[in-house]
């Protein structure tokens, strides 16, 4: 790994720990079996190779690492709702559930940024059900 590959590391770490705890909450629950750090880096990876410029400060800020792990569990839920594993996709929601509840109770202690607040709507529409739709999808690249 070359120093510019572990920087990109580094920096998605704190979202991979945040929604590694998730999983591994749930795989203690006996709801999923897996390596929760490998699909957590798996999940974070996933979504910030979607939009790099968003993650990576390029575009403006960067994201708080909650908003980048609720937005990687959110692109998992919509995935798995392409995939049609409708089990693997009740897993991710609560996995997001637990986070977003949690960003909730936190709300006025964390130091959110717009970018922050435009990643935690998206991944509360998805919670919600709004899998699909440009205008809640804020991954793809803006036209």
């Amino acid at each position: 790994m070359d120093s510019f590959e572990a920087t990109l590391d580094a920096d998605r770490l704190p979202a991979i720990s945040l929604v590694t705890r998730r999983l591994q909450r749930l795989i203690d629950q006996g709801f999923l079996e897996a390596a929760p750090g490998a699909l957590a880096w798996e999940l974070v990876t996933h979504a910030w190779a979607l939009r790099p410029a968003l993650f990576d400060g390029r575009e403006g800020p960067r994201p708080h690492p909650l908003a980048v792990a609720a937005i990687a569990l959110a692109e998992a839920v919509r995935l798995e709702s392409f995939r049609g594993d409708a089990p693997l996709q009740a897993i991710y929601v609560l996995a997001l559930s637990t986070l977003l509840d949690g960003i909730a109770r936190e709300g006025e202690l964390l130091r959110l940024q717009e970018v922050d607040r435009h990643l935690l709507d998206a991944a509360r529409a998805v919670r919600l059900g709004h899998l699909h739709g440009d205008r809640l999808d804020p991954l793809r690249k803006p036209s």
